[in-house]
């Protein structure tokens, strides 16, 4: 036997559906806020940035950061196998594509 619902089901539950959904995304973006505090924290004693770091500070995939970023004139660099970034140099590059110079491929 399959369930079924009524109106006045569907309206009593709804709701609760939806405020967990709300919920749920509150807490995806607290925790979001909270990271991104973290890195401003640890960013104002000069450190350098990881790939994930990067990526949440200019709104893109880690994946994007080290596979196309180099390409875009990203200013990242190894530090032996991992990727880091000075929020300087991110800074720098980011008020370049501001004033209108956007970001091109470079040629290898």
């Amino acid at each position: 036997m399959g369930l079924t619902f009524t109106a006045d089901d569907l309206r009593e539950v709804c709701p609760a559906i939806i405020v967990q959904t709300l919920w749920a995304e509150i807490a995806r973006l607290a925790a979001e806020c909270e990271a991104l505090r973290e890195d401003n924290r640890r960013l104002a004693g000069g450190a350098l940035m990881d790939v994930p770091a990067v990526a949440r500070y200019i709104g893109m995939e880690d994946r994007w950061v080290t596979r196309d970023g180099p390409t875009y004139g990203l200013p990242i660099f190894k530090v032996g196998k991992y990727y880091k970034a000075r929020r300087s140099d991110l800074d720098a590059w980011l008020d370049a594509l501001r004033a209108g110079q956007t970001a091109q491929p470079v040629a290898a």
